[in-house]
């Protein structure tokens, strides 16, 4: 079952996609042991054990329940010290934030897929699911306290309670599809009545759209919840996109516009040289939006921009010359599932260019079949390519391979065999 299958079970993903993503809340009850493997009280006080001694806000922070749900300054929770080397740091201060939780405060932790093996595989599979970036926080709040004040986010929110109970209150957006956190005045007029209520228990599952006013509190124990943020892209972001290659391309775009203070212009501007110029600005870019090619480019621009949750096989990647050499036909590769890739044949140049984690590896294009046939499996040898799609000698396959694995974006199977040379 796919990562977002699992959260949802028992709902159909495909109905959360089609009925709920993005557009009104769900809550899914799920059992005490669903998200058992992902994290839980074991996990938590390993995480805030190996990790939290030197962080700082924003990856880490506290928020005053009983007074707001206001954040609290770091230095009522950090403390100085002076490290081996008698050079002075500034760190988390066990002792107050013990103080400050048992007062009734939230602990927030950013970005743990950063620092948890198990949620950062669990991230990377839902991300490339939905093909979008996301981040995975986590809170904890004390028995009996609120969490963070009312607020929405500018993100689509998934909410995995991982342990203890949570009562939850949404409203409906008054700001449709923000950009941004709401500020003061916002905070200001934020909804007093709950348009819904959902308790949720250990395993459940709660579905907050953007915009999407929401508040949290705990009763009798303390709650644990992993929060699942995902930046989807908007409009906007493809305009700043379409706007970049346009300033690449276009040198017309980048020149200066007219000057708006001419001397003898009347009230100080030129409005006839000025409108000229904006003509040409939105000729240029009509022209560029009517292409036939622009999804394409734009979608292998997104391809570019996945990064892999685990790029390292230090020994393979830095060791790798020599490696068709030390391989043999039945050394064993693998590929991250879900990985997304774009390949495109460039005929004028000879060239196949392969477009994977950030980078654009160019290839000759004899090498195309190949590379399809690479990226056709999660799993394969080179005795599988020699006899699959697009077959190649392990003489011409060998080269290929090292430079994908020297690149980070094929690995050994076997980090600790003979294979690795």
């Amino acid at each position: 079952m796919s990562a977002l299958g699992q959260i949802l079970s028992p709902l159909d993903k495909h109905v959360f996609l089609r009925e709920h993503w993005a557009r009104q809340p769900v809550h899914v009850r799920g059992h005490a042991a669903k998200f058992a493997d992902l994290f839980g009280w074991p996990s938590f006080d390993r995480y805030l054990n190996h990790h939290l001694r030197f962080f700082a806000p924003p990856a880490l922070e506290l928020y005053d329940g009983r007074r707001g749900g206001g954040r609290i300054p770091p230095e009522l929770f950090q403390e100085s010290i002076v490290d081996a080397n008698r050079c002075p740091l500034t760190v988390s201060s066990p002792a107050r934030i013990r103080e400050l939780c048992r007062a009734g405060a939230s602990l927030m932790l950013r970005s743990v897929d950063d620092g948890d093996p198990q949620i950062k595989r669990f991230a990377a599979a839902l991300g490339h699911e939905l093909g979008e970036n996301l981040r995975v926080d986590l809170f904890y709040t004390p028995p009996e306290s609120p969490g963070v004040h009312q607020h929405y986010d500018r993100e689509d929110v998934l909410v995995l309670q991982v342990e203890g109970e949570k009562e939850w209150h949404l409203s409906a957006p008054t700001v449709r599809a923000p950009l941004d956190m709401p500020d003061y005045a916002e905070l200001a007029r934020a909804p007093i009545y709950p348009d819904h209520v959902f308790r949720l228990s250990k395993g459940d599952f709660l579905h907050v759209p953007r915009g999407v006013w929401h508040a949290a509190q705990t009763s009798g124990g303390p709650s644990l919840h992993l929060t699942v943020r995902v930046a989807c892209r908007t409009g906007i972001d493809f305009l700043r996109w379409a706007l970049a290659e346009l300033a690449r391309e276009e040198p017309s775009l980048r020149e200066n516009l007219p000057l708006t203070l001419q001397a003898g212009a009347p009230y100080g501007y030129e409005p006839a040289a000025l409108g000229e110029a904006v003509a040409r600005i939105r000729g240029a870019a009509l022209a560029f939006l009517e292409r036939p090619d622009l999804v394409a480019r734009y979608n292998k621009d997104c391809v570019k921009g996945d990064r892999a949750a685990e790029p390292y096989q230090l020994r393979a990647q830095a060791g790798v010359k020599g490696a068709d050499a030390a391989w043999t036909e039945e050394t064993a590769f693998r590929r991250p599932p879900g990985q997304r890739f774009a390949l495109e044949r460039c005929a004028a140049r000879d060239v196949a260019i392969l477009s994977v984690w950030g980078a654009e590896l160019e290839f000759p294009l004899s090498a195309a079949a190949l590379l399809e046939s690479i990226f056709s499996r999660d799993r394969l040898s080179g005795r599988e390519l020699a006899s699959g799609r697009g077959g190649a000698a392990w003489a011409e396959a060998a080269p290929v391979l090292a430079r994908l694995v020297a690149a980070g974006v094929v690995f050994v199977a076997e980090p600790g065999g003979a294979s690795l040379g």
